[in-house]
């Protein structure tokens, strides 16, 4: 197996969690991390074992010989800094959203192009075995034709306007930061809408502390989804089709059961368990790509993510949600 290497951007909560389950893949490891705090590199350098850390993005790109990044900061980073990866010839995997807006993705995507390089939004939960077994069963026909989706993504977080989840500057906002993955089963479900109907709460700073939204396909197929940071929900999700539906529990991004609910009113409970967080099967996967040669990942392609960031950017549109990003033309 040809070994893959692997540098960090931003090592934060998620690049920790990211980290930690290189332990489940045998002969898998990161090089180097880079952050703007050198200690903090040094710190995660340690705990992780790595070779290298850098208190300069840059520094790390230039000097390590690296195969990959994977981009952990927030939001509004994510655009420079996935830019300056492609430019320097480095695939990149990058956290969701990808970027603020579909302009930024369209140009991330033509540099990556361009450059011949990997490139993918790291929607994990594609790729964890509960979901793998779902759209299995959906493929199977196990609940007839898909007819409707329905989740939420809800916790409380009490209002500071220097946090990541409040501040305009750091793409604040329920919607980019965990409405993103309702949306993201909806699409995966039913495909992109013919018409979304959303509503939002602002703060006083201009982006949601909660939205909801209604998505109407073209095969007489809705969906409902909702993010909040108001309130600790359910965060459960279904899956109805025309024979039966797929319930799954709280927290649904990474559960890892699911029940399949039949029109007759039987239940069968199915589990998919797996160690560590889930990272690794991202993770692999993104490595099986890079040793093909591929541009993008078939299960994560570039279509979806476009998919993805066109509908935030219409909901953000009819909610009033701005960033500052949303200044510029990249058009």
């Amino acid at each position: 197996m040809v070994s893959i290497r692997w540098g960090i951007i931003a090592p934060g909560r998620i690049a920790h969690k990211f980290a930690s389950d290189f332990s489940l893949i045998h002969n898998h490891s990161i090089t180097s991390v880079a952050s703007t705090n050198i200690e903090r590199a040094r710190a995660f350098a340690d705990k992780y074992k790595l070779s290298s850390f850098y208190g300069d993005y840059r520094e790390m790109l230039t000097k390590e010989k690296l195969d990959v990044v994977y981009i952990a900061s927030p939001h509004s980073f994510h655009f420079e800094q996935a830019k300056m990866c492609l430019d320097l010839g480095i695939s990149v995997l990058c956290e969701k959203p990808v970027t603020i807006h579909s302009g930024q993705l369209k140009q991330l995507l033509t540099l990556a192009a361009e450059n011949g390089l990997f490139f993918m939004e790291a929607l994990w939960t594609v790729f964890l075995p509960t979901y793998t077994q779902i759209f299995e069963k959906i493929n199977n026909g196990d609940i007839g034709s898909i007819i409707g989706v329905k989740a939420d993504f809800g916790f409380h977080m009490p209002f500071d306007p220097e946090s990541r989840l409040f501040n305009p500057s750091l793409g604040g906002g329920s919607l980019l930061d965990i409405g993103i993955y309702p949306l993201l089963l909806a699409t995966l479900c039913l495909g992109y809408p013919n018409e979304i109907k959303a509503l939002a709460t602002l703060t006083e700073l201009q982006v949601d502390d909660e939205m909801m939204a209604i998505l109407k396909y073209n095969k007489r197929g809705l969906a409902q989804i909702q993010s909040t940071i108001r309130a600790n929900t359910r965060t459960e999700a279904f899956i109805f089709g025309d024979n039966g539906s797929f319930w799954v529990p709280g927290r649904w991004i990474d559960s890892q059961i699911f029940y399949v609910l039949k029109s007759d009113g039987q239940e069968e409970l199915v589990h998919s368990p797996w160690e560590g967080f889930g990272y690794q099967f991202q993770i692999s996967a993104v490595e099986k790509c890079l040793v093909q040669g591929l541009s993008e990942c078939p299960l994560v392609p570039h279509s979806l993510s476009i998919q993805l960031m066109n509908q935030m950017d219409e909901i953000r549109k009819q909610t009033g949600i701005v960033y500052p990003e949303d200044a510029f033309n990249y058009e």
